[in-house]
């Protein structure tokens, strides 16, 4: 199984509404964290993915943006009366107090447990009710979690390389081999920050250079150092003309070196709604905004492994 982390930002939340809509078979469950009071969107999302048969983990105390107590996120979704499993995330900007707090308020109902910092082995403690553990580090160190943890284990990476500047991205980039590794190791699952990476912002500015993200699987690579399977990401810049005038005609410069892309240079990309969408804009010559077109890569990337996952 698949768990991507989102933030709740707007065009996030738009792209698991449209997933969660598509006839796919949907081996993803998305981990959800709010950075702003619950919004009607936001329990809409829910709503939708229960539709579509998903049931997805909500971060309860998160420490991110406009973030309410885990109290208050609890009582607004349980009053919507939407499907969710509460998460109890514990980071180094979490005092072990505070988790322990949140721990205590979730007793005796299920829950999943998100270990960013295992400093403090403590917070592995008294897993009763706990479904499963995401733990952000390498596959192996989960791994060795795994076998010595009585709850499923589920490892999380950030793989996407970002960079300051989009002008700064290569042609590809590396992503992640855990989709590859992570049964053998043990682990039930694997997730990640999909293509926006763990830094959390509330939001971008203009830039010099529109740089279009297109996560791909890739197996039996030639060199025998590279993992069997792997998740890579394509990247398509517009040039920079040292201006952040004009982010449509910078847009559609990108938007047509991913065309060329597609059509000239590579036959696996998996065929997703997202895809189907940049060849829509390309062909109307239309430009939805870059906050849009960041969601069309996010849902690539989570439609693209979903897939893959349910033909191995």
């Amino acid at each position: 199984m698949y768990f991507p982390i989102l933030r709740g930002k707007q065009f996030e939340l738009i792209a698991l509404r449209e997933l969660a809509k598509l006839e796919f078979e949907k081996s993803f469950r998305p981990v959800i964290e709010p950075v702003k009071t619950i919004s009607n969107p936001f329990i809409k999302t829910i709503a939708e993915l229960n539709a579509g048969s998903i049931t997805p983990i909500v971060i309860v105390n998160s420490e991110l943006g406009e973030e309410e107590p885990f109290q208050g996120v609890m009582h607004s979704l349980l009053q919507a009366s939407v499907e969710f499993e509460p998460c109890i995330v514990f980071d180094s900007y979490h005092s072990l107090q505070d988790f322990n707090q949140a721990r205590e308020f979730l007793r005796g109902k299920p829950y999943v447990l998100y270990i960013k910092d295992i400093s403090d082995e403590s917070v592995f403690e008294d897993l009763d009710n706990v479904s499963v553990v995401l733990l952000e580090d390498k596959p192996n160190i989960a791994s060795q979690a795994a076998s010595s943890l009585p709850v499923p284990v589920v490892v999380v990476e950030d793989g996407f390389d970002k960079k300051i500047k989009n002008a700064d991205y290569p042609k590809v980039t590396s992503f992640s081999s855990a989709i590859g590794e992570y049964r053998s190791l043990g682990l039930v699952g694997f997730g990640d920050y999909t293509i926006t990476g763990n830094l959390f912002s509330e939001g971008g500015g203009p830039a010099y250079v529109v740089a279009l993200h297109l996560s791909e699987i890739v197996e039996s690579r030639k060199s025998i150092f590279s993992p069997r399977t792997q998740i890579i990401v394509n990247h398509f810049c517009s040039e920079n003309n040292g201006s952040y005038a004009d982010p449509a005609g910078k847009f559609f410069d990108a938007l047509e070196k991913l065309i060329e892309f597609l059509e000239k240079e590579n036959s696996n990309i998996t065929e997703t709604y997202a895809l189907s969408e940049f060849k829509k804009l390309y062909e109307s010559n239309h430009f939805p905004g870059l906050g849009a077109v960041k969601k069309l890569a996010v849902s690539h990337h989570i439609e693209t492994i979903s897939k893959y996952i349910a033909k191995v």
